[in-house]
């Protein structure tokens, strides 16, 4: 048999916490190894969160907090909207742009791949929200009563 056998001692916590940072940092700086996605919440038709990964630009869409929620708008409407502007306003098509929606979080994921060139993400992202939201907005539904 090759099975291995590793036998662990007793080591309490603050032993264990001081022996792992005795070691030399084998991962690098985990902290700066995950993605920090800037929220926007500003718009009347989603919510979002996006970043640049390596090359590529990734956007969670969310269904806004004080919004109506509807089958019809978020599966129906918001693809459809989100295909069609993104194809426009980015200037390309699958496999460039892939989008796919995560039911255990009732939202939209979205990736641009190989947009490096992209000096301002935030400016470029903005903008891209801002004609998300104009297009939307004529199929929104009514928002929440207080």
């Amino acid at each position: 048999m090759s099975d291995r056998t590793i036998s662990l001692g007793d080591v309490d916590n603050a032993t264990a916490e001081s022996m792992l940072r005795s070691q030399p940092d084998a991962f690098g700086n985990i902290a700066e190894s995950v993605p920090k996605f800037t929220k926007v919440d500003d718009f009347t038709t989603f919510a979002a969160e996006y970043c640049r990964i390596d090359d590529n630009i990734v956007i969670h869409f969310f269904h806004p907090e004080d919004m109506e929620y509807t089958e019809r708008y978020w599966l129906d409407v918001f693809p459809g909207v989100l295909d069609s502007v993104a194809r426009e306003y980015f200037n390309a098509d699958t496999p460039r742009l892939v989008a796919k929606y995560t039911e255990e979080l009732r939202s939209w994921w979205f990736r641009a791949n190989s947009y490096d060139h992209v000096i301002d993400v935030d400016y470029f992202v903005r903008r891209f929200f801002e004609k998300m939201d104009q297009a939307l907005e004529p199929s929104a539904p009514a928002t929440k009563t207080q």
